[in-house]
């Protein structure tokens, strides 16, 4: 009796990423893959979703312009990250600082930036969550649920504000900003969401886990 043993190797897939800092008045579009690390924080119950970007010294772009000239708040920053390769849009935002030692610390945060900014004075008697946003913001939205909000008075505030007070009972209503910058407002946990489940290849884009079944 001959016995046959196989032997499956499994290779894991190597991680990259591409970041791109949008053109300004001072310089051109920056594009680099020299990154030492970076970190994404998004979450329905953190109304802005932040970045943390570290550069090493050695990127090439850093002999033409100074630190100071390359990167101010308020610039424009898209994370692309992925597998072999294909990569795709984890983060879009704009800087909020940068560290003046080495290595290169920026951080940023997404949409909410500007949120953060846009004024909003707005005052109904009677008023549902879908025409409230419709009034206060102007790009794309999207409401998971038209829930009745009632009377509201906002004066001298920012979207941003408006936003984080929906968290509040009895509304209890989350905000954040899609990867194509789409506004969505709703219940943390909406029974009407058509978002696609996401899939998991655990041998290939896990290096551990510490499920317990």
């Amino acid at each position: 009796m001959k016995l046959k043993i196989g032997l499956m190797i499994t290779t894991l897939l190597v991680m990259t990423c591409e970041i791109s800092f949008g053109k300004t008045d001072l310089r051109k579009e920056i594009i680099t893959k020299k990154v030492s690390s970076f970190t994404v924080s998004k979450s329905v119950d953190q109304l802005t979703a932040r970045a943390e970007i570290v550069l090493s010294r050695n990127t090439t772009v850093f002999d033409k312009y100074t630190i100071q000239d390359l990167f101010k708040q308020g610039d424009p920053v898209t994370i692309r990250s992925g597998y072999d390769g294909l990569n795709h849009i984890v983060f879009s935002g704009y800087i909020t600082s940068v560290s003046a030692e080495i290595p290169i610390s920026i951080k940023c945060e997404d949409e909410m930036y500007q949120l953060k900014k846009t004024p909003v004075n707005y005052s109904k008697n009677n008023v549902g969550l879908k025409s409230l946003i419709g009034s206060i913001y102007k790009g794309k939205y999207k409401v998971l649920e038209d829930i009745e909000i009632g009377a509201v008075r906002l004066p001298n505030t920012t979207v941003a504000k408006v936003l984080d007070k929906l968290k509040d009972n009895p509304w209890n209503l989350r905000s954040i900003i899609d990867r194509d910058g789409t506004l969505i407002v709703g219940p943390a946990y909406s029974r009407l969401s058509d978002l696609p489940a996401a899939k998991i290849h655990m041998e290939k884009e896990l290096a551990s886990n510490s499920l317990t079944y």
